[in-house]
């Protein structure tokens, strides 16, 4: 009777402080691909949300937060925050720390990682920060250390102000479950999402992935064709938080909504290196879409590949480490082919830079700044026939 007294008091608190209440959660995308990521909350039926650079501020409960995590392609990571208060040393730090219910938002004995972020604050050291709540959570739950922890506490202070949030997706949001294998150098799947749907994939005849190399956007497009959800194929961080409900998550997987593309459409994957096509296989046959992808080997440079008029063409050329050759070249022959053989065609191409970009189309064109694997880079979108 003890337990179930203890477990009934457990259940109102989470409700009162945790799945009851609106909470600010952080949505981030890929630099440039703010809109994308909206356009998907919209599919979910989230509408009120305001953009800040990278990302978007959603005030919603935390069931949509599973919704939005279960659902969304191009989110790289969604914090809740769950305190804002003013702190001008440790004191004051340590007594904000032992007003939080820790034990409502974690597995009390396990330490979550933390990260700390300060700006013009005088608490400026982040790792004494870190040290501070570590100790704290270690005495007061005898929590232990886990390297591996998919439980992530990020604290941000700026001007004395702080804001804690916890990880409400886990470590590597960006990753499917699926794609094990990988070549130099991979995309991220969240990244090849954003450009697959800033791209139109919804409104092209195919998909043509002529440099594939891990064969993310291909694997990425066939996931979408079967409704493939994330959801489907990795473990989130708010299925091991005290306020998890498997039977209502399994209802919100049940009711995504589904993708909607062109009739007959059909996946071209190629790649002029052996090596990359027994990845793309490995990978497609670990993702089950051998039905919808066969990768081949071939040069994009040699012939035509057949294709329906309205496909999307989409090229990550290698650059950088991955190419020893003369990279502008490598950008102007790209462009002289899609202009020769595929002006029927939208493109979605990625440039290293300016130089690359302009090789590509010595015109003016819009491109998408954003980052990957620590690099600036840029991606075009264009209808091939206006380059």
């Amino acid at each position: 009777m003890v337990f179930l007294s203890h477990f009934t008091h457990l259940e109102k608190r989470l409700k009162r402080h945790v799945s009851g209440p609106v909470h600010t959660f952080r949505a981030f995308a890929h630099l440039g691909f703010e809109s994308v990521l909206a356009s998907e909350l919209s599919r979910c039926g989230i509408s009120h949300f305001e953009n800040f650079p990278g990302g978007l501020l959603i005030n919603t409960r935390l069931a949509e937060a599973w919704k939005i995590c279960a659902y969304s392609r191009t989110l790289r990571r969604l914090d809740m925050e769950i305190a804002h208060f003013h702190a001008e040393n440790f004191g004051k730090l340590e007594k904000e720390f032992e007003k939080i219910p820790w034990e409502l938002f974690f597995d009390i004995n396990e330490l979550p990682q933390i990260k700390v972020k300060t700006k013009k604050s005088r608490l400026y050291h982040s790792d004494a920060i870190k040290e501070r709540l570590e100790i704290f959570l270690s005495k007061k739950y005898d929590a232990q250390k886990n390297q591996n922890s998919n439980q992530r506490i990020r604290i941000e202070f700026d001007n004395d102000s702080c804001r804690i949030y916890i990880d409400i997706g886990g470590v590597s949001m960006y990753k499917r479950g699926y794609d094990k294998f990988v070549e130099n150098a991979p995309i991220q799947d969240s990244l090849a999402a954003s450009i697959l749907l800033a791209g139109g994939i919804f409104q092209a005849t195919g998909l043509i992935d002529p440099m594939c190399g891990s064969g993310t956007f291909s694997l990425e497009s066939a996931a979408m064709i079967k409704n493939f959800h994330p959801a489907f194929s990795k473990t989130f961080a708010f299925e091991g938080q005290p306020a998890f409900k498997p039977d209502s998550f399994n209802y919100t997987k049940e009711h995504l909504p589904n993708y909607s593309f062109s009739e007959n459409f059909l996946i071209h994957t190629f790649d002029i290196n052996k090596k990359c096509i027994q990845t793309v296989l490995k990978n497609v046959e670990f993702s089950k879409t051998l039905d919808l992808i066969s990768p081949q080997n071939k040069d994009f440079f040699d012939g035509i590949i057949p294709h329906k008029p309205g496909s999307l063409l989409v090229l990550n050329p290698p650059y950088g480490i991955r190419l020893q050759a003369n990279t502008k070249r490598l950008y102007c022959e790209i462009g002289k082919k899609i202009r020769s053989d595929y002006r029927d065609c939208k493109v979605a191409l990625i440039c290293p830079d300016h130089t690359t970009l302009h090789a590509f189309s010595p015109g003016v064109i819009s491109a998408v700044r954003t980052n990957h694997g620590g690099l600036n880079i840029f991606v075009i979108f264009a209808k091939a026939r206006k380059l």
